[in-house]
């Protein structure tokens, strides 16, 4: 029976893998064994179909995406990226609430591929990740959403306007409120400073907390049942702190500026 183009595609890990490898451009035979960690041998089946079905092409010792190749790779390797991800962490991602995300961010997931989940130890559960520390002290902006009260977040915050960084944060009004009360010097500190934007979201949808910087990106995503976990993602790639800016972006936009 002639396998269908899904099947030739999906069904093998080895022919996915090479043609999201071409998706970069032309590759010679020793780039891909070197990006698959092996000889030539296991390669040559795969190769074959992806060559007989016209999806591959090759030029001396080159191999391309054919026309129809690059079209159905770049429309696989969005879900591909998304699928990965997931995978990796699944039992932390299938609890999550995605009401907060919009469609269009929901779509490109896939950006934060490669991203990991931070699950601290009970005796440092309140303290944030040092290698998201070290990232953040050299940044020269930072967009957050502060849907929680977090002292240590407040600190950061003050820490970072001294060193003449660029601030704009998003507050729920409850954390807000809480501020006002416990932490009024700090944030004074905040409102009196020029490189400080401060708003605040009065909408009843409970949004995600994000800090975004030009170098580090952190999420912090809800249980279905409302609670945080303090578990939260991170990363360091320019496709999640896009992904990051981007969904900042948009609560933004949905949010008033405290004056």
């Amino acid at each position: 029976m002639e396998s269908s183009l899904s099947d030739i595609i999906w069904l093998s890990d080895k022919r996915k893998k090479i043609l999201t490898l071409l998706l970069e451009g032309p590759k010679s035979a020793d780039e891909i064994k070197n990006e698959f960690g092996c000889t030539w041998r296991p390669l040559i089946s795969p190769m074959k179909k992806l060559k007989e079905e016209q999806l591959i092409i090759q030029d001396n010792n080159h191999y391309r995406l054919s026309y129809v190749g690059k079209i159905l790779t770049e429309n696989m390797h969005p879900l591909l990226k998304i699928l990965d991800m997931f995978e990796c962490d699944y039992q932390y991602w299938k609890s999550r609430d995605f009401d907060p995300i919009p469609p269009g961010l929901m779509d490109r997931m896939g950006e934060l591929g490669n991203c990991r989940l931070l699950e601290p130890p009970l005796d440092r559960i309140f303290e944030l990740d040092e290698s998201f520390l070290d990232k953040i002290s050299e940044c020269k902006y930072i967009n957050a959403l502060c849907p929680f009260f977090h002292p240590e977040y407040i600190d950061l915050y003050c820490k970072m306007v001294s060193e003449k960084a660029r601030i704009c944060l998003i507050f729920k009004e409850p954390v807000f409120e809480r501020l006002q009360q416990d932490c009024e010097n700090k944030l004074n500190i905040l409102l009196d400073s020029k490189n400080t934007e401060i708003l605040m979201n009065r909408s009843d949808l409970q949004i995600p907390g994000i800090v975004v910087s030009n170098n580090a990106f952190l999420l912090s995503l809800f249980e279905k049942n409302g609670n945080y976990d303090h578990r939260d993602v991170i990363g360091f790639d320019n496709s999640s702190i896009r992904w990051g800016n981007d969904l900042f972006s948009y609560y933004r936009d949905l949010s008033e500026r405290v004056e």
